[in-house]
C-alpha cells in the first residue's frame, strides 16, 4: 500500500481519484489497483471509491477530506451520496449533521488562492443566507433543505461538470445527481437523506409520499456508472 501523504488542497484528492479512475479503465494496467491513503488533520482516510463505489463509508471519508481541505460544494455532494447508500441510522444521523454543517459553515478554511474552492464556498454561503430571506420565513427547515440541496448540487455541476466529464467526478458523482433530477426524484432525495435526523416535517413528508420514496430507492439501487462508455471517450493518461 502506498505511503500516506498529507493533503493540503482538494486538488490533490481529485488527482488521486482521477489516477485511480484511469487505472481502473485500463484493461492491462501494469500498476496494481490499490487504495490510496491520504492524511487529513492527522487522521488517516482511505479512499478507494473506484472499486467500492457503493460503500457509504467511502463517500463519507471523501466528504470529510474535502470538507477539511476547503471544498464545501464537493464535500456536500459526497455526503449526500453517502446518505443514499447508508443503511445504519446512527451513521446516517451523523452524516446528515455533517451535511447541514457544510451547508451553513462550509466557507471556513477555504483556500484564498483556489478559484474553484472560493466559488463553491461563495455559492453555498449565498444559498444558506436565503434561509433568513423573507420568502422562507415561516417555512420548514425540511422544505428549505430540499431547495438548498438541489441548488447546491447544480452549483457543483456548473463548476466542475465540463472539466470532469471523463474523470472521477463526472461519471461517479455528477452524473448520478443529474440523472436523479432528470428522473424527477430530487425532492425525494432531499427528504430521504434527512430521514435519520428525526425532523418531524421530514418524517411526515416521507410517510405521506411513501410511493415516491420507494420509487427513488429502487431507481437509486439500479443506477450504475457506464464505465465502458467513459473509457471510450477518454484516453488513458498518467
Amino acid at each position: 500500500m502506498d505511503s500516506p501523504r498529507f493533503v493540503e488542497c482538494a486538488a490533490q484528492i481529485d488527482d488521486t481519484l482521477n489516477r485511480r479512475f484511469r487505472l481502473a479503465d485500463q484493461e492491462d494496467a501494469v500498476q496494481p489497483l490499490i487504495p490510496k491513503q491520504i492524511r487529513v488533520r492527522r487522521e488517516l482516510v482511505v479512499i478507494d471509491l473506484i472499486d467500492r463505489v457503493t460503500d457509504a463509508a467511502e463517500w463519507r471519508a471523501l466528504g470529510d477530506a474535502l470538507s477539511a481541505t476547503g471544498a464545501p460544494g464537493r464535500a456536500f455532494a459526497a455526503y449526500v451520496r453517502s446518505l443514499t447508500l447508508e443503511s445504519d441510522d446512527t451513521r446516517a444521523r451523523e452524516v446528515a449533521a455533517d451535511l447541514w454543517h457544510v451547508l451553513f459553515e462550509g466557507s471556513a478554511g477555504v483556500s484564498a488562492s483556489d478559484a474553484s474552492e472560493k466559488a463553491e464556498a461563495k455559492g453555498l454561503k449565498l444559498v444558506a443566507a436565503l434561509r433568513r430571506d423573507s420568502s422562507w420565513v415561516g417555512k420548514s427547515d425540511a422544505g428549505f433543505f430540499a431547495y438548498a440541496l438541489d441548488t447546491s448540487l447544480r452549483l457543483v455541476s456548473a463548476l466542475h461538470g465540463r472539466e470532469t466529464a471523463d474523470l472521477f467526478w463526472g461519471p461517479f458523482v455528477l452524473d448520478y445527481f443529474d440523472e436523479v433530477r432528470a428522473a424527477g426524484h430530487m425532492e425525494t432525495l432531499a427528504y430521504e437523506v434527512r430521514r435519520a435526523t428525526g425532523d418531524p416535517d421530514v418524517v411526515r413528508w416521507c410517510a405521506q409520499n411513501s410511493g415516491k420514496v420507494e420509487a427513488f430507492r429502487n431507481w437509486s439501487e439500479r443506477w450504475s456508472v457506464h464505465r465502458s462508455q467513459v473509457a471510450e471517450r477518454s484516453p488513458v493518461a498518467f
